[in-house]
């Protein structure tokens, strides 16, 4: 996982304690890494615990005063000014997706234009994914934005997909977390491929589920007098103008309003 690089920007800051941060996925790694870091510098590491979901989990300002430099692993940076210096180390799985690949002509068969994407673990399987899919008489289109890579998604970001003109979406990833994302935003067929268990799954079903259950939470919640307003306090989360602006809409309305820090990931529980 570029441990080079991490040295050298290490000893180009002559830093003396460096914050680790990984993904849950990725922490089994935080002990061997720390140990090559310690090993070859003069830095002592310090690992953070925290859960992390994002770019937007960097643990800057818990660490702020204990480290000089921290390695987030996992996740590419977001346009954000971070408290500590911070450096994103990209890691990509080593899954092999052919087989799911031609499967995956199938489900794609009548459709002629596909919106490809992704998210930052795969984000190398694009480029084969799309010669794949045009080899096979399809027209692929990888959707961009200023803030992610072509044919990337985030959780709280479907930007690089927003007016893609295309007949389906095919997302590489596993869970439903990001092909759910897409399909609520871009209204459009959304088949999810998900190289872990090889299985190919459209969310059009589950979309309406969910939708039908946030429909069914809307409606009971008309009845309600007092209200929590939830405001994360993560970096790339934080909407602190926008909950006063609704307590403010909720007071004139004459109910109770009160404004509730959290410092967990909201996104985690938002369709």
């Amino acid at each position: 996982m570029d441990l080079d690089k991490v040295i050298r920007k290490i000893n180009a800051k002559d830093a003396r304690t460096v914050g680790l941060q990984f993904p849950e996925g990725l922490k089994m790694q935080a002990v061997k890494i720390a140990k090559q870091i310690e090993n070859e510098t003069e830095a002592t590491v310090i690992i953070s615990g925290d859960p992390c979901f994002g770019a937007c989990d960097v643990s800057d300002y818990k660490m702020k005063g204990s480290v000089d430099l921290i390695v987030h692993y996992g996740h590419t940076p977001l346009p954000l000014k971070y408290e500590v210096p911070t450096i994103f180390i990209e890691a990509f799985s080593k899954i092999d997706i052919k087989r799911d690949l031609e499967k995956s002509l199938e489900y794609l068969k009548d459709y002629s234009r596909i919106g490809l994407v992704t998210t930052t673990q795969h984000l190398h399987l694009l480029n084969e994914t799309k010669d794949f899919l045009e080899d096979n008489g399809k027209e692929v289109i990888l959707g961009s934005s200023p803030s992610t890579r072509k044919g990337q998604v985030l959780g709280c970001n479907f930007s690089s997909i927003k007016n893609l003109d295309v007949d389906v979406i095919l997302f590489i990833g596993s869970g439903n977390f990001h092909p759910l994302g897409i399909k609520l935003f871009s209204n459009t067929p959304v088949l999810a491929l998900d190289p872990y268990n090889s299985e190919i799954r459209s969310m059009d079903e589950y979309a309406d589920r969910i939708l039908r259950i946030r429909f069914a939470r809307i409606t009971k919640a008309k009845s309600a007098k007092k209200w929590g307003i939830l405001v994360s306090t993560k970096e790339g989360q934080y909407r602190m103008t926008l909950a006063k602006e609704i307590k403010k809409i909720l007071e004139d309305a004459e109910m109770e309003a009160y404004i509730i820090f959290c410092c967990k990931c909201l996104s985690k529980n938002c369709y």
